[in-house]
C-alpha cells in the first residue's frame, strides 16, 4: 500500500484501537508530574474552535490535552491575546485529549470534552469551565457510559448542551440552568461528529451512520434522511434565517444543502475541480450570504484553502487561503470567519479573504525528517534539523554548547537507509524487510529508518511507535511515543538513537534498550530552546525554561495545575547533567556524578516535593473599576508541595509594593484570604506571587481600570520618573590576561548617553560611574546599596555591568571587580545573589544591561572576546516575575561578546548607544520603548558582529512595555 493518507475515521478508530490499552482504573486520577511542552499556542491540531456571541471570545480545543480561551483583539498585535489554558485530568497516550469545545453565547461558560482519562470508571464526561475564573464547575454525563465526545454546541439562547459521541452512543441533550440531562439518543449506527441548533432550538446533527437527523424544541425526533453526496457526513451548520442547513463529508469534497424543517435536499454546493480530499468544516457568515467550507483539500500553490459560495450556498464556488494543514472546524462570527486547523494555527478572515490574525504554532514542523534533513554526529552529541518541513530553516544543536544556526559546515551524518533490504517504509502501512512483513500496530504507517552502523540492527520510526528490529526482522524493542516519529538516526559509534518526533522534539534514546535519555524542543519562531532529561533536569536559552513545565492532575472535577519549569529552577536547572547524559547512557549515573563533580551531595530530588504554591485572585474580577486609592483583592492560596506558603509578594505592574494584610498568610491547604493593596490613579495590573521557603508561585493577575477623575497627562517635570544609574565597566584588571579594551570606556560613554535624557523621558538623570580602579567589589557594592536607597516607586533603576564573569559549578553568576580572582569567587566577586537581592527588589521600574562573561585572553587586536561564560541562569533568575527586572545580555548561553577598535566600544554598548540615540525609535513617535530597544538590539549587533553574536531581553510578563528614552 503505497502514498498512504487515511480519512479521520481511518485516524480515530486507530486512536481509540491503540487507547484501549492505555486506560486508566477507577479511583483517583494519577498525581505523579507529566512533563508538557507549553508555547502559548496550541502544538497539536486543533479540532474545535467556538466564540461567543459578541465575537470577543474564542475557545479552541486541541489533541495537545488543552482548552485554550483567546480575547479576539483585531488592532492589537496579532489580534488574539491568550487569557487562560483549562487543563482537564490527562493520562498517557490519547487520554486527555480535547476533540470538542464550545463557549456559551454570553461567554460565561465553556464546555469541553474528548478522550476523558476516567474513561473506564463509566465513560467519557464533559467539563464545563467558568471562563472567568478558570474553574471546573461541573463535569457532565457520569455514569452514563459516554464514549468519546465528539462534538458540543450550546443553542443560541443559552439554554441547552447538545454533546455528540463516538460509536453508537448518540446524542446527550442537557439544560444549562442546572446541567442535568434532559434529552438522549442512543439509536445511532455509528459515531456523530456533529452537531447544530437554529435560533428556534430546532437542533440538526450528522453520524457517520450516513444520517442526518433533525429534532424540534422539545427533542422529538422529526426527521431522519440518508445524506446525498457522501456516507460520511462528518459536520452540519444552520442558516441564520432558519431555512437551510449545509452538511459536510469526511469521504470527500462535497457540501449538500438540505432544507431546514423537513431536510428535503435541495442542491449540492459547486465543488467542479475538486477530485480528492474532504470537505469537513462548515459554517455560514453571520449575514446568511455566503457559505464557507475546508478540509483536507489543497492547491500546491496556495496549501489547504477554504471554499466560499455566495448566494447563501447556491453562487460559483471560488477560494481563499486556508492553511498549511487540514481545516478542522469555521465559525462565521460578525463580519468575520474564524478558522481552526491542524498546523495548529488559528486566524480569521473577513468577507473578502483578508486575514485579520493568524496566530500559527511555535512548533518546529517535524515531517519528512529523513536523509539530509535530519543528521547527526559521530557520537550523536550533535543534531542538524530543519525548524520547518524537511530540511527549511536549519539550526544545529550541540548538547555541549547549546543552539546554533547552520554555519560552517561540520562533519555530520545521514541515516543509513540502504545496507539491508528494507522497503515500504516511507509513509506505508506495510513495511518489509528481505520481503517479509515487519509488524506494526494496527492501522500505524511506517515513516523513517536508520540502520545501526553494524548492520545488525535497525530502527523504524512510526505514527505512535518506535521500532527496533535486528538485521533478520526480529523485534528487539518497542517504546510509544508521544507522537509521528518523522526522522531517525544512530550515532556512529552505535550507542545513541535520535528521533525527530511530530510534537517538535528531537529525542535521544539509547539504541541497546530503547530507553529515553534527552529531549530538545526549539521555539521556531524565537529560536529560545530547552532540553531536559526525563527526571526534569534541563538547561536553556534564557527564556527556554518556560517552554516546558510540570502537570499535575488534582480531583476529577478541578483543573489541573501546570508549573513552568522556570517556577523551580533552582532545583532542576542543571545544564552539568544535560551534558553527561548521552556521555553515561544512564540518567542517574549522570546525576550521581555531576552532582559529586559540583559538591552537592547525591540527595535526590523530586518534582512533587519542589512544587511552588498555586494563587489565585478571586475578586474582584478582571476590568473592575476603581476610584480610590487602595483595593482589597480576594484570593486562595495552597501549596500542592505541602510546604507552607508564608510570603506574598504584591506588584503593581511588575513592581513590589507594601500592602495590609500579609502577616495573616500561613497555609498549604487552599484557605481564602484578603489583602488590601495601594493603587495608583491609573489603569494598573495587580499581581500575587506567593513563596514558600523552596518556590515562589506563578503570578496571580488582574488588570484594574481607573474609574475617577482624569489624571494629568504625563509630560510635565513634576510627573516624570527620576533615572538612578549605576554602570560599571572595567578594562583594566589586575591580571594581564584579563584586561579589555573598551569596557570601562562602554561605562563612560553609556553614562553620557543617559544623561542626555534629563528633561526627556526623566525629569533628572543621577549616575554613579565606577570603572577601572573604581570598580572594587566593595565600592561596587555600595553602589548597590545606594541604588537601593534612592530608587523610590515612581523612578527608574538601572545596573549596567561590563567586563568578566564566572559562572561556577553551581550556575551561579559572579561578576569579577577590579581585584577579584576568578579562584576564589565568593570572597572576591560580586555574586548573582548580591545583585538579585538589591536590584529585584528596587521600588521603582529595574533595568539591568550585562556585557560580562566568563574569563578569557584576547583573541586578537582586532576582535576581542569578553569570554564563554553561561549567563543563561542570571538572566533567567532576574528576570523572573517575582525579581522583576528588564534584563538585556550583551549574548546568548556560552557566545562570546565581542569588542573592537573600529567601534572603540563593545559590540552590544555600540549597538546600545546608537538605539538610544535615536536609531531604535521604529514607531517614529520620538519615544524609544523597551520593545523597541530590544528589537534594534537584536538586529544590529548580529550585523555588527556577523552573526556570531546574540544578544538577549528577557522582560517579566508582569511587567508592561514602558519608554526609556527619548530619540534624540
Amino acid at each position: 500500500m503505497s502514498n498512504w493518507r487515511p480519512h479521520m475515521s481511518f485516524w480515530l478508530a486507530a486512536v481509540l484501537a491503540m487507547a484501549v490499552n492505555m486506560l486508566p482504573a477507577a479511583g483517583a486520577p494519577d498525581h505523579n508530574p507529566i512533563l508538557r511542552i507549553e508555547t502559548g499556542m496550541h502544538i497539536s491540531r486543533i479540532g474545535r474552535i467556538d466564540a461567543d456571541r459578541a465575537c470577543r471570545l474564542l475557545v479552541s480545543g486541541s489533541d495537545d490535552k488543552t482548552v485554550r480561551l483567546w480575547a479576539v483583539e483585531p488592532g492589537n498585535g496579532n489580534g488574539l491575546r491568550l487569557l487562560r489554558t483549562l487543563r482537564a485530568p490527562i493520562g498517557r497516550g490519547n487520554l486527555g485529549k480535547i476533540y470538542a469545545v464550545a463557549i456559551s453565547p454570553d461567554g460565561r461558560r465553556i464546555a469541553a470534552g474528548g478522550y476523558d482519562t476516567q474513561y473506564r470508571d463509566g465513560g467519557n464526561r464533559i467539563f464545563i469551565y467558568d471562563s472567568q475564573s478558570g474553574e471546573m464547575i461541573r463535569r457532565l454525563g457520569t455514569n452514563d457510559h459516554m464514549d468519546v465526545v465528539q462534538d458540543l454546541t450550546f443553542s443560541q439562547d443559552g439554554r441547552y448542551l447538545a454533546a455528540t459521541l463516538g460509536s453508537n452512543k448518540g446524542l446527550r441533550v442537557y439544560e444549562t440552568a442546572n446541567w442535568s440531562q434532559v434529552f438522549s439518543d442512543k439509536d445511532y449506527g455509528d459515531k456523530s461528529n456533529g452537531a447544530a441548533f437554529d435560533s428556534e432550538n430546532w437542533l440538526y446533527t450528522v453520524s457517520y451512520d450516513g444520517h442526518l437527523r433533525l429534532y424540534d424544541p422539545q427533542f422529538r425526533l422529526r426527521a431522519k434522511i440518508p445524506t446525498r453526496s457522501g456516507r460520511k457526513p462528518f459536520n452540519v451548520a444552520v442558516h441564520p434565517r432558519n431555512n437551510r442547513v449545509a452538511v459536510s463529508y469526511d469521504d470527500g469534497p462535497w457540501v449538500d444543502l438540505y432544507r431546514a424543517r423537513d431536510l428535503a435536499f435541495l442542491r449540492q454546493a459547486d465543488t467542479r475541480g475538486f477530485r480528492d480530499g474532504n470537505l469537513v468544516a462548515v459554517s455560514w457568515s453571520a449575514d446568511g450570504e455566503r457559505l464557507y467550507a475546508a478540509g483536507r483539500y489543497s492547491l500546491k500553490v496556495a496549501g489547504n484553502i477554504v471554499r466560499v459560495w455566495d448566494r447563501a450556498g447556491e453562487g460559483v464556488g471560488y477560494n481563499i487561503p486556508g492553511g498549511r494543514d487540514t481545516v478542522m472546524d469555521m465559525k462565521g462570527c460578525g463580519a468575520n470567519l474564524f478558522i481552526g486547523a491542524s498546523d495548529p494555527l488559528l486566524t480569521y478572515v473577513d468577507n473578502n479573504g483578508r486575514y485579520f490574525v493568524r496566530r500559527s504554532g511555535d512548533s518546529p514542523d517535524m515531517r519528512v525528517k529523513r536523509y539530509g534533513n535530519f543528521l547527526l554526529s559521530d557520537h550523536g552529541y550533535r543534531v542538524r534539523f530543519g525548524l520547518g518541513k524537511a530540511g527549511k530553516d536549519p539550526v544545529e544543536f550541540d548538547v555541549g554548547y547549546g543552539l546554533n544556526p547552520v554555519g560552517v559546515p561540520k562533519r555530520l551524518n545521514q541515516a543509513d537507509t540502504t545496507s539491508l533490504a528494507i522497503t515500504n517504509w516511507k509513509n506505508n502501512t506495510a513495511p518489509k524487510l528481505n520481503g517479509r512483513p515487519l509488524a506494526l500496530s494496527k492501522y500505524e504507517g511506517a515513516r523513517a529508518v536508520a540502520i545501526d552502523p553494524y548492520r545488525r540492527s535497525f530502527i523504524l520510526g512510526a505514527d505512535w511507535n518506535l521500532y527496533a528490529y535486528d538485521s533478520q526482522g526480529n523485534r528487539l524493542w518497542k517504546r510509544d511515543m508521544p507522537a509521528t516519529s518523522w526522522g531517525v538516526n544512530i550515532s556512529r559509534d552505535g550507542r545513541l538513537v535520535a528521533v525527530a518526533v511530530g510534537d517538535g522534539t528531537v529525542r535521544w534514546l539509547r539504541l541497546s534498550d530503547g530507553k529515553e535519555l534527552l529531549a530538545l524542543f526549539v521555539n521556531a519562531r524565537s529560536k529560545n530552546w530547552v532540553a531536559w532529561t526525563p527526571q526534569g533536569y534541563y538547561m536553556a536559552s534564557p527564556g527556554g525554561d518556560e517552554l516546558i513545565g510540570w502537570h499535575v492532575n488534582r480531583d476529577w472535577g478541578k483543573v489541573a495545575d501546570f508549573f513552568p519549569a522556570a517556577h523551580m529552577r533552582k532545583q532542576f536547572y542543571r545544564p552539568d547533567i544535560v551534558q553527561r547524559v548521552l556521555f553515561d547512557l544512564d540518567e542517574n549515573k549522570a546525576i550521581a556524578e555531576a552532582n559529586r563533580l559540583s559538591g552537592r551531595g547525591q540527595e535526590k530530588i523530586e518534582v512533587r516535593n519542589a512544587l511552588p504554591p498555586v494563587i489565585n485572585i478571586l475578586s474582584p474580577e478582571g476590568g473592575t473599576g476603581f476610584n480610590g486609592n487602595r483595593v482589597t483583592l480576594t484570593y486562595r492560596l495552597r501549596s500542592p508541595s505541602g510546604h507552607e506558603a508564608r510570603k506574598i509578594d504584591v506588584l503593581i505592574d511588575g513592581r513590589p509594593v507594601a500592602a495590609r494584610g500579609l502577616g495573616q498568610v500561613k497555609t498549604s491547604t487552599g484557605e481564602t484570604h484578603s489583602i488590601t493593596v495601594p493603587v495608583p490613579a491609573r489603569n494598573v495590573e495587580v499581581s500575587l506571587i506567593a513563596r514558600t521557603a523552596k518556590a515562589a508561585s506563578v503570578p496571580a493577575r488582574i488588570k484594574l481600570r481607573w474609574a475617577g477623575a482624569a489624571q494629568p497627562e504625563s509630560g510635565g517635570d513634576i510627573t516624570k520618573p527620576k533615572l538612578y544609574a549605576l554602570l560599571v565597566g572595567i578594562s583594566q584588571y589586575d591580571q594581564p590576561q584579563l584586561r579589555l579594551g573598551y569596557a570601562a570606556k562602554d561605562a563612560n560613554d553609556l553614562a553620557a548617553a543617559l544623561k542626555a535624557q534629563v528633561g526627556g523621558v526623566y525629569r533628572d538623570v543621577e549616575l554613579k560611574v565606577l570603572t577601572d580602579k573604581q570598580a572594587t567589589a566593595g565600592n561596587i557594592r555600595d553602589g548597590l546599596d545606594w541604588l537601593e536607597g534612592e530608587v523610590t516607586s515612581r523612578d527608574v533603576g538601572l545596573l549596567f555591568m561590563a567586563g568578566h564573569g564566572v559562572t561556577d559549578a553551581k550556575q551561579r553568576f559572579y561578576y569579577i571587580p577590579v581585584g577579584g580572582d576568578p579562584k576564589k569567587l565568593r570572597r572576591t566577586a560580586i555574586a548573582q545573589s548580591d545583585i538579585r537581592d538589591i536590584v529585584g527588589s528596587l521600588a521603582g521600574k529595574a533595568l539591568m544591561f550585562i556585557d560580562a562573561c566568563h574569563s578569557g585572553q584576547s583573541i586578537d587586536a582586532a576582535r576581542r572576546t569578553r569570554g564563554t561564560a553561561d549567563i543563561t541562569a542570571i538572566v533567567n533568575d532576574m528576570a523572573s516575575a517575582e525579581n522583576g527586572v528588564v534584563m538585556f545580555a550583551s549574548s546568548t548561553g556560552r557566545e562570546v561578546s565581542e569588542e573592537s577598535d573600529a567601534w572603540q566600544n563593545g559590540a552590544f554598548t555600540e549597538a546600545l548607544l546608537e538605539g538610544l540615540a535615536g536609531q531604535a525609535d521604529y514607531s517614529r513617535d520620538g519615544v524609544i520603548s523597551i520593545a523597541e530597544l530590544d528589537l534594534w538590539l537584536s538586529e544590529r549587533v548580529k550585523a555588527l558582529t556577523r552573526k556570531r553574536q546574540h544578544p538577549v531581553m528577557r522582560r517579566p510578563a508582569t511587567v508592561p512595555d514602558f519608554p526609556i528614552a527619548l530619540a534624540k
